[in-house]
């Protein structure tokens, strides 16, 4: 705004542009006799510079965030490293409170308003505001303001009223791990006459931020039909908070991906500068397509709303390794008589408990003369036992000769595939191929 030196020197003249009145006249010596409203307000790039003039030259991606940086002034923009001067840009003078030229800070007007709002990460590498406060010494003792500020809605500091002959006061308030900041300056609820308000050697401690990353302990995992897999996330430079998570094919890859779940959806960090979590991971469906049970995936990495990572990882489902046996695996008797075995199927990984076992086929050569066997079977109880090993009785008939000629003992061994509950289908399932098959042998005495 115009100096005029008559001020200075204690004349009566009003300091054209800076004796605005709260309910103008239109005389001369006011500023709004043209009838134009001189406020202003930041543009995105006006915001930035403001932004880095307090952080010291650091911009927003220094810190790996997003910062939505605001400003309003009552008379003209708000001038870097000079008073505010005028209504034109760049029209101020050196920065002077109380006699002390300042070489750098924010010259600014009631009602003034700076706002810096993370919209990603809130980083902990800000943790203070400092600054010396007052009406610059081109006002004389004229003019009334209020600076304040405040931090996530919380006010950290409150001036009071000061005129143009107070005292500088000094701010220095810690702002660490705060994502709203405000910076206000008010017309103390008088006129905005001379408010030029100074936020001399204005400066947000920060120092730049190593991006927040996250490693995994392994590029690919087996995962077992019905069961869950786990990766170990370190996550690096991540501030107090919650991470969220997700699973998603990779677009580049060619493979079509099976049904897999993932069960960790999101992790709490304490903010400590690495910390380890476990990512898990279900694959409660079969896998794909014959011989093909891996994909490509990326798991993303989301903090605040803004993505922050992508990391690829292949996925490998593997079926279940059953294996069956008869306890005892060989049986004997006459035509007529029974004999007791037991069929013990093993899951390797064990399931979670006990599953239905039966028989999913028998061998044909067990029907040698016109499908009339010469054994039969039939299971007598539940199965018991745990997820590991599936017991089931069975009892063992011996029926007939093969053929009316045929010299006794006959012995016979046979094949009979196992079935577990619905998890393996036969020998056309294309994950689990054929069932799992269990020998028994059998020997009609005379």
């Amino acid at each position: 705004m115009k100096r005029v030196l008559a001020a200075v020197l204690g004349a009566s003249l009003l300091l054209a542009g800076c004796g605005q009145s709260s309910t103008p006249a239109a005389t001369s010596s006011d500023p709004y006799a043209d009838g134009i409203d001189h406020s202003w307000t930041a543009s995105t790039a006006e915001g930035q510079r403001i932004y880095s003039a307090l952080s010291q030259g650091l911009k927003s991606q220094d810190f790996n965030i997003g910062l939505s940086i605001t400003a309003t002034n009552g008379w003209g923009p708000i001038e870097l490293n000079t008073s505010n001067g005028e209504f034109r840009a760049g029209d101020g003078q050196p920065i002077t409170l109380n006699g002390k030229v300042y070489p750098t800070g924010l010259g600014v007007h009631a009602d003034s308003e700076i706002h810096i709002q993370a919209t990603g990460l809130v980083t902990p590498a800000c943790t203070r505001f400092q600054a010396d406060v007052g009406i610059d010494d081109e006002i004389g003792d004229k003019g009334s303001v209020v600076f304040q500020v405040f931090a996530d809605g919380v006010k950290l500091f409150d001036s009071g009223v000061m005129t143009g002959a107070s005292a500088t006061q000094h701010i220095d308030v810690g702002i660490g791990n705060k994502s709203d900041l405000r910076f206000v300056v008010t017309n103390a609820g008088d006129s905005y006459s001379f408010d030029h308000a100074d936020w001399a050697g204005a400066a947000i401690t920060c120092a730049a931020q190593t991006a927040p990353s996250v490693t995994l302990d392994k590029s690919s995992l087996d995962i077992y039909h019905l069961h869950t897999g786990t990766l170990h996330a370190t996550f690096n430079n991540y501030p107090k908070g919650t991470v969220q998570l997700a699973l998603a094919r990779d677009p580049s890859s060619a493979r079509t991906p099976y049904p897999l779940v993932l069960q960790t959806v999101q992790v709490d960090l304490s903010g400590a500068a690495s910390e380890t979590k476990d990512i898990v991971i279900a694959a409660p469906q079969p896998g794909g397509h014959y011989g093909d049970y891996t994909s490509d995936f990326l798991l993303t990495t989301t903090a605040s709303g803004v993505p922050t990572q992508t990391i690829p990882v292949s996925l490998f489902e593997r079926p279940i390794s059953f294996t069956a046996r008869f306890e005892p695996a060989s049986v004997s008797g006459r035509i007529g008589e029974t004999a007791n075995t037991v069929l013990v199927v093993t899951a390797d990984p064990p399931l979670e408990s006990a599953q239905p076992i039966g028989i999913g086929f028998l061998d044909p050569d067990l029907d040698p003369v016109y499908g009339v066997p010469v054994f039969s079977f039939e299971f007598t109880g539940p199965v018991t036992g745990t997820g590991a090993e599936m017991r089931r009785p069975l009892v063992v008939k011996f029926n007939r000769r093969a053929y009316t000629d045929q010299p006794l003992p006959f012995v016979q061994t046979i094949d009979i595939g196992i079935a577990v509950h619905n998890i393996t289908t036969g020998y056309r399932d294309p994950f689990y191929g054929p069932y799992p098959v269990a020998r028994l042998t059998m020997t009609l005495l005379p």
